[in-house]
């Protein structure tokens, strides 16, 4: 089998699965996918907290940017603390 492509300068790296045929990002609603609706939870809360987007003037390139941190620098430990973007070079992606 073939490994995968890396992906397109400014893509989040998120493992294949199936996207929620229903998400309002509502509690109140049921979810049929919780790991998309807990991955968009952290990521709302990270883009809050940490780069300040409640007071934003360019949400389309905060969002670049926050793509770019999330990929190249955001370290992750089910990535044994590399980023996407270095756990697949040295993976040999």
């Amino acid at each position: 089998s073939s490994l995968p492509k890396p992906p397109e300068k400014g893509r989040l790296i998120a493992p294949s699965m199936p996207l929620a045929s229903t998400s309002s990002g509502s509690r109140r609603s049921r979810s049929v996918n919780p790991i998309i609706e807990a991955l968009n939870g952290w990521m709302k809360e990270e883009l809050y907290m940490d780069f300040d987007l409640a007071h934003c003037d360019d949400v389309p390139k905060l969002l670049d940017d926050y793509v770019r941190y999330f990929n190249e620098q955001r370290l992750a430990a089910a990535l044994d603390y590399k980023s996407p973007i270095q756990y697949h070079a040295e993976s040999g992606f």
